[in-house]
């Protein structure tokens, strides 16, 4: 209900309000049932002392966002449990934890996390060592953009960003007729190449990696599953196989085998056979019907 309720202005409408916290309360009361029948059935088995509920990240997620939001419907007069109220905002996010595509997507972004955090800080290490040299360069000259480190900081993020570091921040250190300073030309074009248009697009490529390699993998994952969790194909040519391979105990024993069953299916004997000689030699010797549907898994 926070969407519809931070459109209306309630105002001194009681009555709209009094609707408001009932649907409130009621879907709080549909969130906590649940909350409770997921909690009963993950919460054993109990390993290491800590119940089986606790190891799953969105049940976690689950419980704190319902408790947030029990909490605030049910001390609602009370100003210090008011922060509580946003929280319930929170409980959006479990859709995701539910929809198989959008779980997927989250997860793989969650993986991604750690890669992309270690190329922001090689931007982030660079884009010091630029601020640095900004304070001892240009701080007399522009003391409100380089006067101290977080200031040039400041500046040196906002040019990496592309907004305004040309006209609202390098140009402003040129000659008041406008002639290009060699000085800050060369500072900025150099910071601009290394970390606007080389080490962003690092960042985002290494986003984009990990997340197709996730999602890759994930995909890969339900293929097998669904593979194992199905029941394997049986094939036609089963009891053939069987009664070839009875009794075998070396390549030399296989090779008789297989020789003395084709001797057996060639009736005509002129050392070929055909699917209907095939056939009705399969249903006599190995008791096994192959219709015509099956005669792609013969090597003829």
């Amino acid at each position: 209900m926070n969407p519809p309720r931070g459109e209306v202005h309630l105002g001194e409408n009681k009555a709209l309000e009094r609707i408001f916290k009932i649907l409130d309360d009621v879907i709080t009361g549909f969130f906590a049932t649940e909350l409770l029948i997921n909690m009963t059935a993950h919460w054993f088995p109990i390993r290491s002392h800590i119940p089986t509920f606790f190891y799953d990240p969105w049940h976690v997620f689950d419980l704190v966002s319902t408790s947030a939001s029990i909490i605030s419907a049910l001390e609602a007069d009370v100003p210090a449990f008011h922060p509580l109220r946003a929280l319930r905002v929170l409980r959006v996010i479990r859709l995701v934890g539910k929809e198989g595509s959008l779980k997927a997507i989250v997860e793989a972004l969650l993986m991604s996390i750690v890669p992309v955090l270690n190329s922001i800080m090689l931007l982030g290490l660079v884009t010091c060592i630029f601020a640095i040299v900004g304070v001892g360069l240009f701080a007399d000259q522009d003391p409100i953009l380089f006067g101290t480190f977080s200031q040039s900081f400041f500046t040196m993020f906002q040019s990496c960003t592309g907004d305004g570091w040309a006209s609202g921040v390098a140009r402003t250190m040129f000659h008041e007729s406008g002639k290009v300073k060699a000085l800050p030309a060369v500072f900025f074009i150099l910071y601009m190449l290394i970390c606007y248009l080389m080490l962003v697009n690092i960042v985002v490529a290494v986003l984009l990696d990990e997340f197709l390699t996730t999602m890759t993998n994930n995909r890969s994952a339900q293929r097998i599953s669904k593979v194992l969790g199905s029941e394997p194909q049986k094939s036609p040519l089963e009891p053939l196989l069987a009664v070839l391979a009875a009794n075998l105990k070396s390549d030399e024993d296989l090779s008789m085998s297989i020789g003395g069953f084709f001797r057996r299916l060639d009736v005509d004997m002129n050392g070929s056979l055909g699917f209907h000689e095939f056939a009705d030699g399969l249903k006599t010797l190995a008791n096994v019907y192959l219709s015509r549907e099956g005669r792609s898994l013969l090597p003829l």
